[in-house]
Protein backbone atom coordinates (compact mmCIF):
# COMPACT_ATOMS: atom_id res chain seq x y z
CA UNK A 1 0.00 0.00 0.00
CA UNK A 2 1.43 3.33 -0.94
CA UNK A 3 2.24 5.67 1.95
CA UNK A 4 -0.42 8.27 1.09
CA UNK A 5 -3.18 5.67 0.90
CA UNK A 6 -2.01 4.19 4.19
CA UNK A 7 -2.11 7.60 5.88
CA UNK A 8 -5.58 8.34 4.46
CA UNK A 9 -6.83 4.92 5.58
CA UNK A 10 -5.39 5.45 9.05
CA UNK A 11 -7.01 8.91 9.27
CA UNK A 12 -10.33 7.42 8.19
CA UNK A 13 -10.09 4.78 10.92
CA UNK A 14 -9.37 7.45 13.50
CA UNK A 15 -12.30 9.52 12.23
CA UNK A 16 -14.53 6.46 12.35
CA UNK A 17 -13.54 5.71 15.95
CA UNK A 18 -13.58 9.22 17.39
CA UNK A 19 -15.97 11.07 15.15
CA UNK A 20 -18.13 12.88 17.71
CA UNK A 21 -16.54 16.04 19.16
CA UNK A 22 -16.16 16.05 22.93
CA UNK A 23 -17.33 19.60 23.66
CA UNK A 24 -20.92 20.77 23.43
CA UNK A 25 -20.15 23.78 21.23
CA UNK A 26 -18.27 21.54 18.78
CA UNK A 27 -21.15 19.04 18.78
CA UNK A 28 -23.53 21.86 17.96
CA UNK A 29 -21.28 23.07 15.13
CA UNK A 30 -21.21 19.53 13.70
CA UNK A 31 -25.00 19.21 13.94
CA UNK A 32 -25.45 22.52 12.12
CA UNK A 33 -23.03 21.40 9.40
CA UNK A 34 -25.00 18.19 8.97
CA UNK A 35 -28.23 20.17 8.71
CA UNK A 36 -26.61 22.19 5.95
CA UNK A 37 -24.93 19.27 4.11
CA UNK A 38 -27.36 16.34 4.42
CA UNK A 39 -30.05 17.80 2.12
CA UNK A 40 -27.48 17.75 -0.69
CA UNK A 41 -27.06 13.99 -0.14
CA UNK A 42 -30.76 13.28 0.41
CA UNK A 43 -31.54 11.63 -2.94
CA UNK A 44 -28.19 9.95 -3.49
CA UNK A 45 -28.08 8.40 -0.01
CA UNK A 46 -31.87 7.98 0.29
CA UNK A 47 -32.13 10.03 3.46
CA UNK A 48 -35.72 10.52 4.63
CA UNK A 49 -36.73 14.20 4.70
CA UNK A 50 -38.22 13.67 8.15
CA UNK A 51 -34.80 12.62 9.44
CA UNK A 52 -33.19 15.85 8.24
CA UNK A 53 -36.10 17.92 9.59
CA UNK A 54 -35.87 16.24 13.00
CA UNK A 55 -32.12 16.90 13.12
CA UNK A 56 -32.78 20.56 12.26
CA UNK A 57 -35.37 20.83 15.04
CA UNK A 58 -33.07 19.20 17.59
CA UNK A 59 -30.12 21.40 16.60
CA UNK A 60 -32.18 24.60 16.79
CA UNK A 61 -33.71 23.62 20.13
CA UNK A 62 -30.33 22.63 21.55
CA UNK A 63 -28.73 25.86 20.40
CA UNK A 64 -31.50 27.93 21.99
CA UNK A 65 -31.27 26.01 25.28
CA UNK A 66 -27.47 26.30 25.25
CA UNK A 67 -27.71 30.07 24.81
CA UNK A 68 -30.16 30.37 27.71
CA UNK A 69 -28.23 28.04 30.03
CA UNK A 70 -24.92 29.79 29.37
CA UNK A 71 -26.37 33.27 29.90
CA UNK A 72 -26.17 35.18 33.19
CA UNK A 73 -29.89 34.52 33.69
CA UNK A 74 -29.47 30.76 33.21
CA UNK A 75 -30.69 28.57 36.07
CA UNK A 76 -29.93 25.01 37.14
CA UNK A 77 -33.16 23.95 35.45
CA UNK A 78 -32.01 25.61 32.22
CA UNK A 79 -28.71 23.74 32.51
CA UNK A 80 -30.54 20.44 33.01
CA UNK A 81 -32.75 21.11 29.96
CA UNK A 82 -29.66 21.97 27.91
CA UNK A 83 -27.87 18.76 28.95
CA UNK A 84 -30.95 16.72 28.06
CA UNK A 85 -31.18 18.45 24.68
CA UNK A 86 -27.51 17.73 23.92
CA UNK A 87 -27.95 14.10 24.95
CA UNK A 88 -30.93 13.76 22.59
CA UNK A 89 -29.12 15.57 19.74
CA UNK A 90 -25.98 13.44 20.02
CA UNK A 91 -28.00 10.22 20.26
CA UNK A 92 -29.95 11.20 17.14
CA UNK A 93 -26.76 12.05 15.26
CA UNK A 94 -25.35 8.63 16.16
CA UNK A 95 -28.55 7.00 14.91
CA UNK A 96 -28.42 8.93 11.63
CA UNK A 97 -24.79 8.02 11.11
CA UNK A 98 -25.46 4.34 11.80
CA UNK A 99 -28.51 4.23 9.50
CA UNK A 100 -27.01 6.17 6.60
CA UNK A 101 -23.44 4.90 6.93
CA UNK A 102 -21.20 7.92 6.41
CA UNK A 103 -18.29 9.66 8.03
CA UNK A 104 -17.36 13.30 8.43
CA UNK A 105 -14.10 14.71 7.12
CA UNK A 106 -11.61 15.48 9.88
CA UNK A 107 -11.95 19.20 9.24
CA UNK A 108 -15.75 18.96 9.09
CA UNK A 109 -15.76 20.11 5.49
CA UNK A 110 -17.74 17.22 4.06
CA UNK A 111 -19.69 14.03 4.49
CA UNK A 112 -18.61 10.85 2.78
CA UNK A 113 -20.32 7.52 2.33
CA UNK A 114 -18.47 4.68 4.00
CA UNK A 115 -17.76 1.46 2.13
CA UNK A 116 -17.82 -0.41 5.43
CA UNK A 117 -20.51 -0.69 8.11
CA UNK A 118 -20.46 2.32 10.42
CA UNK A 119 -20.77 1.82 14.14
CA UNK A 120 -23.05 4.16 16.06
CA UNK A 121 -20.63 4.95 18.89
Amino acid sequence: MDRMLFIQHKEMLIMEKEWMPHTRPAQLVMAKRWVKMLPDKEKEWQIPKKMIQRLRELAENTEALHTIAESLEGTKEDDTRMKTAFHELVAYMKDIRAQIGFYTAADGSGLYRSRFPVRAS
